[in-house]
């Protein structure tokens, strides 16, 4: 990588910044169409998670509904958007995990923002400063002494 691009990576500390591409994108996407074929069973594992008395009351009931099961069982196709989705889910909690995760899991040692990495980012880049000059003054010396 460009050693002006890790310079400035390091200084701007992006490893310690939320992660904001992602969710934005989310957002933007909240229209899209979402469709997907699975057991209806499935669904209602999902609301098993749920931490409220009412729903494990209302999935108990459901348990014992003659032919349940065999329901259970069966493909139902889902269809909905993302903003629903994000909607169930909570946006702004969604939106502030991705931001937080998507940092995390996108971290790299060499935009770490130390004293260290960015002197040996200036040092380096100064020395191919010095080595370019270098060779634009040799290079112009030699054409220089070309005497066609």
């Amino acid at each position: 990588m460009l050693y002006q691009a890790l310079i400035c990576l390091a200084q701007a500390d992006v490893n310690n910044r939320p992660f904001v591409t992602i969710s934005n994108m989310l957002v933007k996407m909240k229209d899209n169409k979402i469709e997907l074929n699975t057991k209806a069973g499935k669904l209602l594992d999902l609301l098993e998670r749920v931490d409220d008395p009412r729903v494990t009351d209302l999935l108990e009931l459901l348990k014992e509904v003659p032919g349940a099961q065999e329901a259970l069982e069966k493909e139902v196709k889902v269809e909905t958007t993302v903003g629903e989705v994000l909607q169930i889910a909570g946006e702004e909690e969604v939106r502030h995990y991705i931001e937080q995760n998507a940092a995390q899991a996108s971290y790299n040692a060499d935009y770490e923002n130390t004293e260290e990495n960015i002197t040996a980012y200036w040092m380096r880049l100064i020395m191919f400063i010095f080595l370019f000059a270098l060779l634009a003054m040799i290079t112009l010396e030699f054409i220089d002494k070309d005497k066609r």
